[in-house]
């Protein structure tokens, strides 16, 4: 079964990743998916993967985090590194110097790695990758990408014409918070779509809840979920389960005890963890690299 299949309410929006990977053969094109937290990008970017692969084309992929942004060059090492061996031989010295010191397979030698040397490298380096087959670069969270992997992608970006190299990201729809790469500023219309991904409707989200929980909510306990999470998946499914897990059984007409935004169903849900947990969590939301803590 694909993954699409399981997908319920985003036929439109299907539709629209299937007709950009259709195009990819026929030049270099960006899809941005576009929307509140928890209404279902990564969902999507996710089943943009799983299509591309299908097909058979090359997917490079990277989930940027926030406090990665101050690094350097992590994003593009995601990116990268597992092809860097088939890579490094056909890249002149300078190209393959810089990419091996920028992505921690070198040590510098002086100063750290040419800025433009790297972005160079890397734009040798997709269009190698394409050679072979069709080319997916998929970044998810794109606004926390680290300042230099979003240098090194907008110069390869803007250097691609007819390769066959699609690059599929999300943008958090949040105010403060931008597309770093700025690919709708410098590709034309036919070779950039942004896909704005809006909230579920009713009957879409009652097959959602049913296929995650089953038949154990009332059809007017759905239709109020539904309006108070204004449609948003996420949202939806944690107010479902906090009800699920307080044993909730309101009466006909009854309001149901639910907070009214998904900070307070987090924080109930925190609440629930043993202090040793919580301690765990701080100390990982406190780090600027939570996958170093041992």
């Amino acid at each position: 079964m694909r993954s699409s299949d399981s997908i319920v309410g985003r036929e439109g929006e299907l539709a629209t990743i299937d007709g950009f990977l259709d195009d990819i053969t026929a030049g270099a094109r960006a899809l941005l998916i576009e929307g509140e937290a928890g209404i279902g990008k990564t969902t999507l970017w996710r089943e943009a993967i799983s299509a591309a692969a299908d097909r058979g084309f090359r997917v490079l992929t990277t989930r940027a985090v926030e406090s990665e942004t101050p690094l350097s060059f992590t994003a593009l090492s995601d990116l990268l590194d597992a092809s860097l061996d088939e890579i490094l031989p056909h890249l002149s010295d300078p190209q393959r110097r810089a990419l091996e010191v920028a992505l921690l397979r070198a040590d510098a030698d002086g100063p750290g790695p040419d800025q433009r040397t790297v972005s160079v490298a890397s734009l040798s380096a997709v269009r190698l990758l394409a050679t072979s087959a069709a080319l997916i670069i998929a970044i998810d969270d794109v606004q926390w990408l680290d300042h230099s992997s979003a240098r090194v992608l907008s110069f390869v970006m803007r250097r691609l014409e007819a390769e066959p190299i699609g690059i599929v990201t999300t943008l958090r729809a949040t105010p403060g918070l931008s597309e770093p790469l700025g690919v709708a500023e410098f590709l034309p219309e036919t070779r950039f779509e942004r896909l704005r991904i809006g909230p579920l409707k009713g009957g879409a989200m009652g097959g959602l809840l049913r296929s995650r929980l089953g038949d154990t909510l009332p059809r007017p306990i759905v239709r109020r979920i539904y309006e108070t999470s204004g449609g948003n998946p996420f949202f939806a499914l944690e107010i479902s389960r906090a009800l699920a897990r307080d044993r909730v059984q309101p009466r006909p007409g009854e309001l149901l005890p639910i907070p009214q935004d998904l900070e307070g169903l987090l924080r109930v849900r925190l609440a629930t963890l043993s202090d040793a947990a919580r301690e765990v969590l701080l100390l990982v939301a406190s780090s600027a690299a939570p996958l170093s803590i041992s």
